[in-house]
């Protein structure tokens, strides 16, 4: 094995008529990857007498693939575990739904399945994950009256009745579909179907 290779800044041939990298960036690349008589002998078979320089390309190459192999992964991967399809269960407090200032709702929240850009991605901009399906539940609430700001208990209260929306299966749906939908439900909550009282 020649002793004065790789170069580390002498007089050869094949080193000065490549002036584009810096000694201490070629002896930084040998010493790292090359550091034995063995894998200095492959580089010269592989590479030839210039082969630092092709080296460097060579892994910059290669590094490159791999970045586009892991981009890769994780595109599948998000695909696979973020489809826009079942609805997730989301912490709701009833008083959105039912803003009576007279009435106190035990509990304060409830648990509904909804389908939002939470719950799924689409492919693009231009979609948000939505309900494809939706089903109503009724849920039962202890229900105190309040009077004057203060808790009165008494054979006034009792367990109310209360109907909400439940998503059960989500899509990627157009943009201009969203207020159609939010219009839908807000219609639903202002008048819910069946007898709310018991």
């Amino acid at each position: 094995v020649n002793s004065n290779w790789p170069p580390d800044g002498g007089s050869g041939q094949s080193y000065e008529e490549d002036k584009t990298e810096t000694p201490s960036s070629y002896q930084q690349f040998y010493q790292t990857y090359y550091g034995t008589t063995e894998a200095v002998n492959n580089l010269k078979r592989s590479f030839g007498p210039t082969g630092l320089r092709k080296a460097l390309v060579s892994r910059n190459i290669q590094q490159k693939l791999e970045d586009v192999r892991r981009a890769n992964d994780h595109f599948l991967e998000i695909r696979r575990k973020t489809v826009c399809k079942s609805p997730q269960p989301h912490v709701v407090r009833v008083k959105d739904y039912y803003p009576d200032v007279s009435k106190q709702y035990v509990p304060r929240c409830t648990i509904l399945h909804r389908c939002t850009d939470e719950t799924g991605c689409c492919d693009d901009e231009l979609h948000t994950c939505g309900p494809l399906h939706m089903q109503e539940v009724t849920l039962n609430f202890y229900t105190l009256r309040l009077k004057d700001n203060s808790m009165r208990i008494g054979l006034n209260n009792a367990v109310e009745k209360l109907l909400f929306i439940n998503h059960t299966e989500c899509e990627c749906q157009p943009i201009n579909n969203r207020p159609r939908i939010q219009e839908r439900t807000t219609s639903q909550r202002r008048n819910p179907p069946g007898d709310q009282t018991s």
